[in-house]
Order: structure tokens, then sequence, then C-alpha cells
């Protein structure tokens, strides 16, 4: 049920965009741009659980991302990534975090292969309540780290992508990362998502699954231990600013009772 509401809201994205031609691919992670720095400013609305830890949250919680890039003259992508979640759950002060600043460099290009390595700062903070990192956590899970206090990370990634038609593209991208932090123990997860991106005469779409495996918890089996997400995105590459509408969802009965569904738009300046 939740994947089909999640197809019906993006239908409805591609069903209102047939005006304008399609010539990049919609990308969940910064696109490799060589021409020029860019930055992207990505908004996204978490709906949460009303039976969670957050219920009552209001409409107008949301989160923001902001990055930027630097291409270097025939070697990597510079980029760096800022985060904060504003949040407000009913009878509660308003919350706001900060995420931890990410730094990274990104190799290959799009459409072929293609690797990235970052590493996470550990600044995340909060201002009034404390649930608005939670959220955050809860609605990119992927990246649990980015808004995990007192916590440095690593990781990297790497993937590779085919054409099997004109303009469509399949692919499938492995990672790895590691938590560490301030005082604990550390914490290692590895990443494998599948995806395809294709065009519609003014659109370009993409679906990816993924899944996220904590691998130093010997004492989880498989499924304790792993979490599987979805996501639909819709972009007009070809207009101004590039926008993206995406939707998220995890496919996990734990982060049900969170944040079951995740809204968004991404906008692009530059490149």
């Amino acid at each position: 049920m939740r994947l089909l509401r999640a197809a019906t809201i993006v239908g409805c994205c591609v069903s209102i965009s047939w005006t304008i031609p399609a010539t990049a691919a919609a990308q969940r992670h910064l696109p490799i741009v060589r021409d020029a720095p860019y930055l992207q400013l990505e908004v996204t609305k978490p709906f949460t659980s009303q039976d969670g830890p957050f219920a009552g949250t209001s409409f107008s919680s949301t989160g923001w991302d902001l990055s930027a890039t630097y291409p270097l003259a025939g070697g990597p992508t510079l980029f760096a990534r800022m985060g904060l979640m504003y949040a407000s759950i009913e009878g509660l002060d308003g919350s706001v975090a900060f995420s931890n600043p990410r730094v990274g460099a990104m190799f290959g290009s799009d459409g072929d292969k293609r690797a990235e390595v970052h590493l996470d700062l550990p600044l995340a903070t909060d201002f009034g309540d404390i649930y608005a990192s939670g959220i955050a956590i809860f609605a990119d899970y992927e990246e649990l780290e980015r808004f995990t206090a007192d916590t440095w990370a690593v990781g990297g990634s790497a993937s590779i992508e085919g054409q099997p038609g004109p303009g469509a593209f399949v692919g499938a991208r492995g990672g790895a990362k590691v938590l560490i932090p301030a005082d604990g123990s550390r914490d290692a997860y590895a990443q494998l998502s599948v995806f395809g991106h294709a065009p519609t005469d003014r659109t370009r779409f993409r679906i990816e699954f993924s899944s996220l495996l904590l691998v130093t918890a010997d004492d989880l089996d498989f499924s304790d231990r792993s979490t599987f997400f979805a996501s639909l995105d819709v972009t007009w590459p070809s207009t101004r600013f590039s926008p993206t509408l995406f939707v998220r969802v995890p496919v996990d009965e734990t982060l049900d009772a969170t944040v079951p569904i995740v809204l968004g738009a991404r906008l692009r300046a530059g490149g």
C-alpha cells in the first residue's frame, strides 16, 4: 500500500510535466558536472507516524540540505554538504537540528562509472528541544550518520551504469561507511542499490531500490540488521534550476512507526 501511494504521487508529477525535453539523468546523489561549480538545494517534507514517537508533528516541519561542488581540471569534483531540520510537535517547544558537515570528492562520470569518498565532521547541533535530529535521522535513515551527534563518519561508494536502450540506463551501486563516536563502539554499514532511469517526452524519471546493512552487530539476525528503501524521482532537466520532485519510503516495519514517507524537491543553480 505504501509503495502504491508513492507511485501514485510520482505518477501525478509525471502527468503534468509534458512541456520540456529531457537530456540528463535524475539523480539522488550529487551529479558530476565538470563544466563549472554549482549549488544544489534539497527540501524535504517528512510525514511522521501518528502512532510513533513523533506523533503530532506539524506540517511545517521540513528538512533543508545545501550542497556546493567545485570540479578540479583533470581531477575529481570536490563537494561540501550541510543540512538542517526544523520540527514542531504539538505541546512541545520547537526544535532545530544542524547536521554534521560533509566534505568529499567524486570521480568518474554519470551514466558510466563513478565513485565517491566523504568525511562527516562531528559538529551536529540541536537548538530548543532535541527531537528534530531524531526526525532527520529517520527521514533519511540511509544517511543516519549526518545527524548523529558527536560522531565522525567516513564512507565511500562506487556505481556502474549500462544503457539498454536509447536514453535509458540501469545500474548498481555499492558502498560502505564507518561511524566513529566520540565514546562508544564503532559501527560499520554496507550499502547496495539497484536503479534505473529513462526519459519521457518532457521529463526524466528514476526508480531505486536500496538496502542498508549493519555489519558490526553479531548478535542480530539478518532481518534485524538490514533495512530496505524505495524511491521515485521525476526531473525537468532542461529547465532553469533542473527541478526534481521525489518520494522516498522505507520498506521496514520499524521505520514505518517513525517516518513512513518523505516527499521532497531539489533545485540546482550553476554547472
